[in-house]
Formats: C-alpha cells, sequence, structure tokens
C-alpha cells in the first residue's frame, strides 16, 4: 500500500495470439529453455524441472568434460612437443600464451567432445525409475503408428526415453572410470615435466575450459 497509488488491487492483462506466437517471444523462449537444459554448465545451476537429467548427473559430465580435457591436452602436448622451438610466447603469470598452447587446447576440446556426447545421452535418454503410465502409452503409440522403416527410425528418435532406467548404471560407470583413468594418466604424465611445460598444460586446459563453455556448448545448443 506504500507503493506508487496505494492501490491493493491490479488487472493483469492476458498475452493474446499474436503476442505469444511472435518471433521474439519463440525465440527467446526457446533460446531460455536450451540454454537450461542442453547447456552442460549453465544447466548445473538452472536444469528445467521436469527434465530427469538431474543436477549431480550433470555435474558429473562436467567433471567429465574437465578430467578427460586433462589427459587429452596432455596427450596433445606430447605431439606438439617437437614444434615448440620457433613459438612466440607471451606469459602473464603463471598463463602462458602462445600457438602451441591454444593449437592443444583446441584439439583437446575436440579430442573429449565424442566420450561426453555418450555419456549426456546415456544419462538424458535413460527412463527415471518411476516411468509412468502416460508416458509409456505415449511412446507404445509412436511405435505402432510407424509402419514403414524410416517411420520406425523417425518414431524412435521422437521418444522421450530411449533406454530402460540400467543405462544410468552404466553412464555413471563409463564416467567414474574416464575420471578416474583420467587422472591417473595426467599423474603419469606430469612425473615427465617440469615447471615450464606444466604451466603451458594449465594454460591449455584453462583455454579448454573457457573454449567449452562459450563455443562447443552453445554450438551444441543452437543444433538442438
Amino acid at each position: 500500500m506504500d507503493e506508487e497509488d496505494g492501490l491493493i488491487d491490479r488487472i493483469l492483462p492476458v498475452s493474446g495470439k499474436e503476442e505469444v506466437t511472435s518471433f521474439s517471444h519463440l525465440f527467446c523462449s526457446k533460446a531460455k529453455h536450451n540454454l537450461s537444459e542442453d547447456h552442460l554448465w549453465i544447466s548445473v545451476a538452472s536444469r528445467p524441472k521436469r527434465s530427469n537429467f538431474t543436477r549431480l548427473q550433470r555435474l558429473a559430465c562436467c567433471f567429465l568434460v574437465l578430467f578427460t580435457t586433462m589427459v587429452a591436452n596432455a596427450m596433445w602436448f606430447g605431439v606438439a612437443d617437437g614444434n615448440t622451438n620457433n613459438d612466440f610466447v607471451l606469459q602473464f603469470g603463471p598463463i602462458i600464451i602462445s600457438a602451441s598452447v591454444i593449437l592443444v587446447s583446441i584439439f583437446g576440446s575436440l579430442t573429449v567432445v565424442p566420450i561426453n556426447l555418450v555419456v549426456v545421452q546415456l544419462f538424458r535418454k535413460s527412463r527415471p525409475k518411476h516411468f509412468t503410465k502416460e508416458e509409456k502409452q505415449e511412446n507404445e503409440e509412436q511405435r505402432k503408428q510407424a509402419k514403414s522403416k524410416k517411420q520406425a527410425i523417425s518414431a524412435f528418435l521422437k521418444q522421450k526415453y530411449w533406454f530402460p532406467h540400467y543405462v544410468t548404471y552404466i553412464a555413471w560407470t563409463l564416467a567414474i572410470l574416464a575420471n578416474l583413468a583420467s587422472c591417473l594418466f595426467v599423474i603419469l604424465y606430469s612425473l615427465e615435466w617440469g615447471a615450464e611445460k606444466a604451466n603451458k598444460w594449465l594454460s591449455a586446459l584453462l583455454f579448454s575450459t573457457i573454449q567449452s563453455v562459450i563455443l562447443v556448448q552453445p554450438i551444441k545448443v543452437s543444433g538442438s
């Protein structure tokens, strides 16, 4: 009552059909949904409530991206080691910027995309533990309506869930094993490095993580 004109009754206008179906409204709604659902890093905090892809699973996939990128960058540094003689280097404290560091970060980011896409899809497309009858009937109807092979494939791809619930445990196993293996190989690689190479590796890891957040994930969101 202390605000503006003191009135406590308000009329809230309802959006018309033109407003709801306008390009700006549809674009903003789609972009917001895709960011909160498909952008791996952002979705940890802002996933849709109805999504069966839980925050814990998304966080596990973020760690998978980070740890597999660590070992991928270490492997690519072994390949690029002999081509750094004429490399131009800029250093800001522990952060090193050079052509080889940037190339290693790009190749490292691209290398880990397949394994991470597989684990994410296994989590996302596995049925929840309590699968409702309505969802089950909807998937069954889609299968029955598909007559040709092409229609059957299309019906399968439009299903909300592709896999039974136990596939979630397979995804967890893959994520945990990949993380442990990545940590082990990074430790083995680091035993052969000096301080200079370790700083370059950390710089490449930083660039790879930034690329994943602002480049790789947005590309995935725009394609969904």
